[in-house]
């Protein structure tokens, strides 16, 4: 079975749509972020996705996605992997996300729990933080 991983293109933008809408993530934006977004591709269909914002120094992982059938097999570490090479090949040393149900993954990859108002300014402007997620949204960080 043969895993790729490639950054999105405009035609992938209603596979992406999908894939978030089903997970219940914030999907109304990503036009704008597009090129911050990886795909894993299995057996040449998309069953994932992840993305990460840059803003300044800093970035904002979000989106990240498999598709329920191929859930808990692994992937979501692919995808957590990939984005990691990302920020690193970005010079990105501090990333931070907003979650509802995923805290006990990023917890285990080094994340802690922060408070919103612990932010950098260029995080807080993003469309998801500002107003597409919710105030009960958890907000973490990773240094590395």
């Amino acid at each position: 079975m043969m895993n790729n991983i490639y950054t999105a293109k405009k035609d992938d933008l209603q596979n992406i749509k999908s894939i978030l809408k089903n997970a219940s993530l914030p999907f109304e934006d990503i036009e704008h972020v597009l090129n911050g977004f990886l795909l894993l591709k299995v057996e040449s269909v998309i069953i994932g996705t992840v993305c990460l914002e840059k803003h300044d120094s800093y970035g904002f992982l979000r989106s990240l996605a498999v598709i329920s059938s191929k859930q808990k097999k692994g992937y979501g570490n692919i995808l957590y992997d990939a984005v990691i090479e990302k920020a690193r090949n970005e010079n990105i040393y501090e990333i931070y996300l907003l979650t509802e149900t995923a805290d006990t993954f990023f917890h285990k990859k080094g994340f802690t729990e922060i408070n919103r108002k612990d932010v950098p300014q260029p995080i807080r402007n993003t469309s998801e933080f500002s107003y597409l997620c919710p105030d009960s949204a958890i907000c973490m960080k990773l240094e590395f």
